[in-house]
């Protein structure tokens, strides 16, 4: 399943979410005109650079760099579907402190399991997940436009965004266990989706200026 957009509107516009994606494309295309290859082993995060050398900037840094065009595209595709809304409930600043402590603490729990202390992680995806994890939190039932697949089948549907992005961790999960050829941080993504499921809430009433609002009611025709 792939989400198209959701429908659910939102009050403001997504300042810091346009700024992320912005930041995140600009990096990709210095990748091309430069090595990619260098940029990583500088800004990538590694258990090397973040605990030998003490290059701290790279807890960020990582989140704006991609390995190819699909895992940048997914990667601010969905953040463009899902963030705008999240930025929308915390506010700009508190939405751009929430993503990076969402990245970051990803990072650093994946980085514990990669065996080789030289290989750098790379992406925005644990940061993305924990948007996805507040999404399912505040919005379960928002109505997400979903291009699937199913066999020889191919359509559109409207569904409840807790069918896709539940769909979207199990998958994860599974992939953590029976995956384990891949180069994908999956334990990030997941790591990332349990702090936003979980402390989304304490956002809230840690910085104690915005009260929940009332969740919307949608219809399925």
């Amino acid at each position: 399943m792939i989400p198209l957009k959701d429908i659910n509107p939102t009050n403001n516009f997504p300042f810091v979410t346009t700024l992320i994606i912005l930041i995140n494309i600009i990096v990709f295309i210095l990748e091309i005109i430069f090595s990619k290859e260098l940029i990583v082993e500088k800004y990538g995060l590694s258990f090397k650079n973040l605990f030998y050398s003490k290059e701290y900037y790279t807890l960020i840094s990582h989140m704006f760099i991609h390995g190819n065009f699909f895992h940048l595209f997914f990667n601010m595709f969905y953040l463009w579907i899902f963030g705008n809304n999240i930025e929308d409930e915390l506010g700009s600043f508190k939405f751009l402190i929430f993503y990076l402590i969402g990245g970051i603490l990803a990072a650093l729990i994946q980085i514990i399991f990669i065996e080789n202390i030289d290989i750098s992680l790379i992406g925005a995806s644990g940061a993305v997940s924990a948007v996805l994890g507040a999404y399912l939190k505040l919005y379960p039932t928002a109505p997400i436009l979903t291009l699937y697949f199913f066999l020889i089948f191919i359509g559109l549907t409207y569904i409840p965004a807790f069918v896709f992005i539940v769909f979207w961790f199990l998958v994860n999960v599974f992939n953590l266990f029976f995956d384990s050829s891949s180069n994908v941080a999956y334990l990030a993504h997941i790591i990332g989706f349990i702090y936003g499921f979980l402390f989304i809430n304490l956002f809230y009433g840690f910085f104690k200026t915005k009260k929940y609002k009332k969740r919307k009611k949608y219809f399925y025709n």
